[in-house]
């Protein structure tokens, strides 16, 4: 089962030639061994994925990948021991 995130509404951007402001939004899951969290990323739009870690109650040796999946294609960007 997939973990569900919610991305917040980005404002609209500024005219051209307008001062740019970037917004931010901050979102964690917590994915269960064998699940997915899956996140869709509106059109034009970027996921800054900066953290990743395995739970402090994982088992010794436990180990994950961190796995990203765009147009059908995976790229593994982490793996987590």
């Amino acid at each position: 089962q997939a973990a569900r995130l919610y991305f917040p509404p980005r404002p609209p951007l500024p005219a051209a030639g307008a001062p740019q402001r970037f917004a931010m939004s901050f979102w964690g899951a917590k994915v269960a061994p064998g699940a997915e969290a899956k996140v869709d990323v509106p059109k034009g739009e970027l996921l800054h994925l900066s953290q990743a870690c395995l739970d402090p109650s994982a088992p010794s040796g436990a180990t994950a990948r961190v796995l990203v999946e765009s147009a059908g294609t995976k790229y593994a960007v982490a793996s987590l021991k």
